[in-house]
């Protein structure tokens, strides 16, 4: 297991901690404003790029470079460990262990990250909101596919000052959660259309 340094450790902890501590929480039901400016966020978001620090359950952290290029392609480029590469090509979520070798594919749509991946995010009909949190500086918003809630859930986290996603964390179908925590974050800037095309050897 890796030691994991004080400066990381509260720098997730105080993200994904902050929020309803500042203000009461929100009705039961969310609230349409809030739920429109998550969508209307998403709606203008066309690239992404930034550091991230993943919180594994097992007390693991790893590190890396992540780009989104909406709609439907990301990558989680890791530095550490350097051996790991989770990437959509538009279609399919790959996963790539180099010390493996072979990748692992699965349609991008059976994941909960097509949920803010497709061209028009709608937090309604095939998406439920579970929970919706405002805090002082944060708003913390939980998803589930409406028809597979055994699937697992999403809890994206935004800073509302300026309005932009922060963090999320990811409870698969059996239990288990990853958290990831975005810094340097630049937006709606060009990038590589290569970023996202698989290539065993990437480095």
């Amino acid at each position: 297991m890796q030691n994991i340094s004080l400066k990381i450790y509260f720098l997730i902890f105080g993200i994904l901690c902050a929020g309803p501590a500042q203000a009461a929480p929100e009705p039961a039901n969310p609230t349409q404003e809030s739920i429109t400016k998550i969508e209307n966020y998403f709606e203008t978001l066309q690239t992404m790029h930034a550091n991230f620090v993943q919180l594994n359950q097992d007390g693991t952290v790893y590190k890396g470079r992540f780009f989104l290029l909406r709609p439907n392609k990301f990558r989680l480029d890791y530095t550490d460990p350097s051996n790991l590469l989770v990437l959509s090509d538009g279609n399919s979520v790959i996963n790539y262990d180099s010390d493996v070798g072979d990748p692992a594919y699965i349609s991008l749509e059976s994941t909960l990250a097509y949920v803010i991946l497709r061209k028009h995010v709608k937090l309604s009909g095939d998406i439920t909101v579970t929970s919706l949190l405002p805090g002082e500086h944060t708003l913390r918003a939980t998803l589930v596919k409406t028809d597979d809630s055994q699937m697992g859930s999403i809890t994206l986290i935004f800073e509302t000052d300026p309005f932009r996603l922060k963090a999320w964390i990811v409870i698969d179908s059996q239990g288990t959660k990853t958290q990831v925590v975005l810094s340097e974050i630049v937006e709606n800037v060009a990038l590589d259309h290569k970023l996202f095309r698989f290539a065993k050897r990437w480095h």
